[in-house]
């Protein structure tokens, strides 16, 4: 390269882009080629007798799929499966029932309903499903929640470049930044909902709710983007691009579910905004809020932690690479 200085540049935009490309393979493709559900929270309803020997049956065709938990009644499970505390309830008899939330997505409602129809046809029945939490028809396949937090991902990086680059321009120290990033995370949160409600008819009955979990999202990735930043440089925004969108699109199951990822993605999936938005996002839109607490929390986090980083990070790192000295 000595002899050709003029291809440095080239040659390392070239290497870059082939890196993030193979890192888009491994992730998008190893996450989502073959999904197929692990320790799927499920509820069996009847006696020991009974739901002991439908327990065996599922462990022994489809080993992993669920984490069972017992119920006495269907009333019991299906308010279970209401409250997100299990995803779908089997009643297994002379006229088994699956309960299941079509809310939850189509991808796991057909799974659930293809393994329990084969469960029932096996005791010689027919199965009834009874769908408790319906997605409404402008949304049949209950991917808008997904579909909302790509929408929100994209502006969330780019507004972080935005300030970058203005602020640098202007001499903005971290706290305007920060103040701009807050401000742009609740735009950015009610215009996107506000799209999704009002135009697309997608996310519709609770607009100051998603919004609400909108602008949480995107300041969670824009305050960590602008922190890395802070840290590392431009090498800072490169790894929340490929943090948040190259690793962490994949991450929030898509239209599968993260229940249906490998092992690595599922763990992911609890760690990073994107994975938890979804979910957040598809319990205040369809179960009242059930079981949103957690995700709202690693959200609040993640906002929290790139704020005090931007604030604060490079002093202390000043003052460690003083106390070496």
């Amino acid at each position: 390269m000595a002899r050709f200085p003029h291809l440095a540049v080239p040659l390392r935009a070239v290497l870059a882009a082939a890196a993030l490309g193979c890192l888009a393979s491994f992730t998008f493709l190893g996450a989502l080629h073959a999904p197929h559900p692990h320790g799927l929270d499920l509820a069996l309803v009847g006696t020991p007798d009974t739901t002991g020997v439908v327990a065996a049956h599922l462990e022994a065709d489809t080993p992993g799929a669920f984490d069972i938990t017992f119920y006495e009644t269907s009333e019991d499970a299906e308010q279970a499966v209401r409250d997100r505390d299990v995803t779908a309830a089997y009643v297994p008899g002379p006229q088994p029932e699956l309960l299941l939330a079509g809310a939850n997505g189509a991808m796991q409602a057909s799974t659930l309903t293809a393994i329990f129809d084969a469960a029932a046809r096996d005791d010689g029945a027919d199965l009834a499903v009874h769908d408790v939490a319906p997605v409404p028809a402008d949304d049949r396949a209950g991917l808008s929640p997904f579909l909302l937090v790509v929408s929100l991902t994209i502006p969330a990086l780019v507004l972080a470049v935005l300030i970058t680059l203005l602020g640098e321009r202007a001499g903005l120290g971290p706290r305007v930044r920060l103040a701009a990033a807050l401000v742009g995370a609740v735009a950015v949160g009610l215009v996107n909902t506000g799209v999704a409600d009002g135009a697309l008819d997608t996310l519709t009955g609770h607009y100051w709710q998603v919004s609400a979990v909108a602008a949480l999202t995107v300041f969670a990735m824009t305050s960590a983007a602008l922190a890395l930043h802070r840290l590392f440089g431009p090498a800072g925004l490169a790894a929340a691009f490929a943090l948040f969108l190259v690793v962490g699109m994949p991450a929030t199951g898509a239209a599968v579910g993260p229940a249906y990822l490998p092992g690595f993605f599922r763990a992911v999936t609890m760690a990073l905004p994107t994975g938890e938005a979804v979910p957040a996002v598809r319990s205040v839109q369809y179960f009242d809020g059930a079981a949103s607490a957690a995700s709202l929390w690693l959200l609040a986090a993640w906002g929290v932690a790139g704020a005090a980083l931007l604030v604060w990070g490079p002093r202390i790192r000043a003052q460690r690479a003083g106390a070496h000295c």
